[in-house]
């Protein structure tokens, strides 16, 4: 089993709905989501699983600490973090161009 960590800027709830999106039964993998609760989301099948951990830093607000526990999914909870990161990242330069000249978000 491995354990990975990130804060992210994203709130839990974010978090989990990108860990649903991508574990769960319509994302890349199609696992089962086993159990969710307000901070947590586990998935498991194919012998092996994943456990989103997504809570908000005492005394930091706007700062969620995120755990992932992996059995059998290490690539693919490296991968989640990842998301995570690109998820927080404001727009490129020319999509903040489009969006000024069409009026859209």
């Amino acid at each position: 089993m491995a354990r990975y960590g990130k804060e992210t800027k994203l709130p839990p709830k974010a978090v989990l709905a990108q860990a649903r999106t991508f574990f769960g039964p319509d994302g890349d993998l199609g696992l089962p989501i086993i159990n969710a609760s307000w901070n947590e989301m586990r998935f498991e099948g194919g012998g092996g699983g994943v456990e989103v951990t997504a809570l908000p830093r005492a005394g930091e607000l706007g700062t969620t600490d995120v755990t992932i526990l992996s059995r059998e999914y290490d690539l693919w909870a490296e991968r989640f973090l990842a998301r995570l990161s690109d998820a927080e990242r404001s727009p490129g330069l020319l999509k903040r161009m489009l969006q000024s000249i069409t009026g859209r978000k």
